[in-house]
């Protein structure tokens, strides 16, 4: 499975603010209402403390799902730089491969509106909940990654 289509937004935000990248997988670019794994897009947005814009969308080729495909390795690519991952579920795999690259998965229990999300981290950005840091893309929140991580391997019974 391949990048079928990206698609770059010209920036007009203020470049010069501290910004997170974050991603959201979706089916339409309205909802997270996809897998990690089997998301057919990602939508991406900067996020400063003033704005959140639209900066890319990233949409996947489909895959013969064969039982050989690599679904994982493309969708990390496509993260680069990004600090977090909102989907509707991520497996332990990915979850492993997220967190050595920097990027934190956030799974959500029901669909969601992007909207409603972007509203959300932009409250939590200004509130400096969501701590934004100039020189490494990092996206801390009150919940340790750690708590992330153990709540995704439970769930995929998973035993250290």
């Amino acid at each position: 499975m391949t990048i079928q289509r990206a698609l770059q937004v010209v920036p007009t935000a203020d470049q010069a603010l501290p910004a997170i990248w974050i991603a959201f997988a979706t089916s339409d670019i309205k909802q997270v209402d996809a897998h990690f794994g089997s998301a057919n897009r990602f939508a991406i947005y900067r996020i400063d403390a003033q704005t959140a814009q639209l900066d890319r969308i990233v949409v996947f080729a489909p895959a013969a799902m064969d039982g050989h495909e690599d679904k994982l390795t493309p969708r990390l690519n496509a993260l680069e730089g990004c600090a977090a991952v909102y989907c509707r579920e991520v497996g332990a795999s990915a979850v492993r491969q997220l967190v050595q690259r920097g990027v934190r998965p956030v799974r959500l229990t029901q669909d969601t509106s992007v909207d409603q999300l972007l509203t959300l981290v932009c409250k939590q950005v200004a509130n400096g909940e969501i701590q934004i840091n100039p020189l490494a893309r990092t996206y801390r929140t009150n919940e340790p990654l750690a708590e992330t991580m153990k709540k995704s391997l439970e769930e995929e019974c998973w035993e250290e």
